[in-house]
């Protein structure tokens, strides 16, 4: 007790140790040649009295009940014991400078030794005789951790969800992204962005979508749109008339007019004039805002998104437009500057034909970096073949 390094209460230097402010404590050795101070040992080892081990242990019982914690099963006893309580009294010499909240520690008695709390102090005063009792309750040698208010609401949770979550990644071998070309492992939006750009279709099928009760998808939303409110599910349709008449309105480009109609077919509607095409959240051609591929001045009527499940079991937060012809006009303006680019004069029809197919393929069904090219995806016949149905459909309708 007189070892500053093994007591860290006492205080050193002190040289008037009763108007010292620290906790007061002293040794009990009981049994050694040498001691002539403490009369008896009382050991006691009881069960059920209100500690922070008892507590804790109604905790760990509780727990185990509803499934929310493993307690260990073994056999051995070191369990059992940790959670009693365990008091010892002591009787001594009359000794008035013994106050409950002092300290003693009591050696020598095996699976009792520690340090103890004075709860009790009793002195007995007669003729001839001065006896002090005192009881004390052992303490605890490791400190019992706070808990605060929020980890004890959300730790459960949290701990469950990143389970799960690290559950998916093992699954799926996605721990961390790598980057063949560069050589480099990604992390973040270049990750997230980076495994958006191998995946096909790049941009959203709109006709090919179910509803999601569970709207959790906002996370994938691309930062360059800033705060973007989620929506609730708006479902529509358009006939091939009104959709001809609303193409017409938004450019006089005739290439682009053709593309934009022979685009839609491209996207699994049915080729057939008299049905009417479908559609979710005014957005006939599934503008998503998990990528970032849109025009500066394009990206202020990103405000509103639907997660939808897309055709590849893949949920992706899709714009909600205020009106169909908003979402025309974004398209327009979409693909505007890029008639000149890929449909030069001149072109026979087959060729403009291929060159619808590619646009399609280099701007909305792939990110653009993939090294097929859209002759030798699986699906170029199917295109193909739809390509040059609306192709024709749009020269009888007007639109070229």
């Amino acid at each position: 007790m007189g070892n500053p390094t093994n007591n860290p209460i006492i205080e050193k230097g002190a040289t008037n140790q009763h108007n010292s402010n620290k906790a007061v404590g002293f040794v009990v050795d009981f049994g050694t040649i040498n001691q002539s101070i403490f009369k008896s040992v009382d050991i006691n080892q009881e069960q059920g009295v209100a500690s922070s081990e008892q507590i804790q242990t109604t905790i760990d019982m509780g727990n185990q009940g509803s499934g929310k914690k493993t307690m260990q099963q073994t056999t051995a006893l070191y369990d059992f014991y940790k959670n009693r309580s365990y008091t010892s009294t002591i009787k001594t010499l009359g000794n008035v400078m013994i106050q409950p909240t002092m300290y003693f520690v009591l050696r020598h008695m095996p699976m009792f030794n520690g340090t103890y709390i004075i709860r009790n102090v009793k002195h007995s005063i007669s003729p001839g005789s001065f006896n002090t009792e005192f009881n004390g309750q052992r303490v605890s040698a490791n400190i019992n951790t706070k808990i605060s208010e929020d980890l004890a609401s959300i730790n459960e949770d949290f701990s469950k969800k990143l389970s799960d979550k690290v559950k998916q990644f093992v699954d799926n071998n996605t721990l961390v992204t790598y980057d063949n070309n560069s050589k480099q492992y990604l992390t973040g939006d270049q990750s997230k962005n980076y495994v958006l750009s191998a995946k096909t279709p790049y941009q959203g099928f709109i006709t090919q979508t179910t509803n999601v009760k569970v709207q959790e998808c906002g996370e994938n939303i691309d930062a360059i749109y800033g705060v973007v409110e989620n929506d609730k599910l708006i479902t529509s349709s358009i006939t091939v008339n009104q959709l001809v008449t609303l193409i017409n309105s938004s450019t006089t480009d005739t290439r682009l007019k053709t593309y934009m109609f022979c685009m839609l077919y491209m996207m699994g509607n049915n080729t057939e004039l008299t049905n009417r095409l479908q559609y979710k959240q005014n957005n006939l051609y599934g503008v998503t805002c998990d990528v970032n591929r849109y025009q500066a001045s394009l990206k202020d009527n990103i405000k509103k998104y639907y997660c939808l499940k897309t055709g590849e079991n893949t949920t992706r937060p899709f714009v909600t437009f205020d009106t169909i012809n908003d979402n025309i006009k974004f398209i327009s303006d979409y693909y505007n500057k890029k008639m000149d680019v890929y449909f030069t004069d001149n072109l026979t029809k087959e060729e403009t034909i291929n060159k619808i197919i590619e646009l399609f393929y280099m701007t909305w069904y792939t990110s653009g970096t993939l090294t097929q090219t859209y002759t030798q995806n699986k699906n170029y016949n199917t295109w193909l073949g739809n390509v040059r149905w609306a192709y024709q459909q749009s020269k009888t309708l007007g639109l070229n």
